[in-house]
């Protein structure tokens, strides 16, 4: 097995919400890797649901929420279809062609001099990568692992057939939120109206789980607590557990799913390594097109 070597200027692990900002912000300047075989996984995979619209700031952002809206992936109060959103991805990162490489693992990284060695794996073997600025976004910074993580994490899962009952809350008053389309047309987010596919409930909190809200009606996830030291086998165990001795409140749903990834939540956005080394957990921010914009900005140094 042959170990090649290759330079690229800026070298993004993890194709995450925030690390594809990164990515359309730098163009050919930049690789992105991925260790699985999908993009944005922090939030897609996860089920992670914000509780709050965001107001879009950078002009990528913007195509990719029109495009969304679009294709139905997005309500007009800003709410995401998460497997939608994963087209839209993959569709903008075909058109402007950028290089991001699926399963492809980072096995080490060594400094020399003002450059890092970066060993990856992926199916042709073993390959070196020379870079000037090495940044992280991964959820366990795999570049160096063992230092940092996050700082709670949720198992979440799909529920069916959840009673929208007296914790009917009144939707929280906030700025008018805005898409500006190509065309002569405007798209106008009103977040301080009733939602279109469903109602605003009480998370609750108190019985041990909380409630968010997708695109569509169907699309309820409920968000299961865990320690964070727990693996998968005794994530589900839990989580599995708690269902059969579910609260009233859901004895009349169904589980339907529960997501591939931990939902991660952290204390800092970011951690600087050495100069040109940089983690920044995109699972940090509870919108994927905020992470998304703080990634895209990041080339013109706006702090996050």
């Amino acid at each position: 097995m042959v170990n090649q070597h290759e330079y690229i200027p800026t070298l993004i692990i993890g194709a995450s919400m925030l690390g594809l900002g990164v990515a359309f912000s730098k163009g050919k300047d930049a690789v992105t890797l991925e260790y699985s075989s999908a993009v944005g996984n922090e939030f897609i995979r996860s089920f992670k649901l914000a509780d709050q619209p965001y107001q879009v700031a950078s002009s990528k952002g913007l195509d990719i929420g029109q495009e969304c809206l679009a294709r139905n992936a997005m309500s007009a109060d800003g709410k995401l279809h998460l497997p939608g959103l994963m087209h839209v991805l993959v569709n903008q990162l075909s058109e402007a062609k950028l290089d991001v490489r699926l399963l492809t693992s980072v096995v080490e990284v060594n400094k020399h001099k003002d450059q890092f060695e970066v060993l990856v794996y992926d199916a042709s073997g073993l390959r070196t990568i020379i870079t000037d600025q090495l940044i992280d976004t991964t959820p366990y910074c795999v570049t160096r692992p063992g230092q940092w993580g996050p700082a709670s994490k949720s198992l979440n899962m799909m529920i069916h057939g959840w009673s929208q009952s007296a914790q009917l809350l009144e939707t929280a008053h906030s700025p008018e939120l805005k898409l500006e389309p190509a065309g002569n047309s405007k798209t106008v987010y009103s977040p301080n109206r009733q939602p279109e596919s469903s109602p605003i409930l009480q998370p609750n909190d108190a019985a041990g789980y909380a409630i968010k809200y997708g695109r569509f009606a169907s699309e309820v996830i409920l968000e299961y607590p865990l320690d964070i030291e727990d693996n998968w086998a005794i994530a589900r165990d839990k989580l599995f557990t708690f269902w059969l001795n579910r609260p009233e409140a859901l004895r009349t749903c169904s589980f339907v799913t529960h997501a591939d990834e931990f939902n991660m939540k952290y204390n800092q956005p970011h951690h600087h390594l050495e100069p040109g080394w940089d983690w920044f957990p995109s699972a940090f921010y509870d919108n994927p097109l905020e992470a998304f914009d703080h990634g895209y900005q990041h080339r013109m140094g706006v702090q996050q």
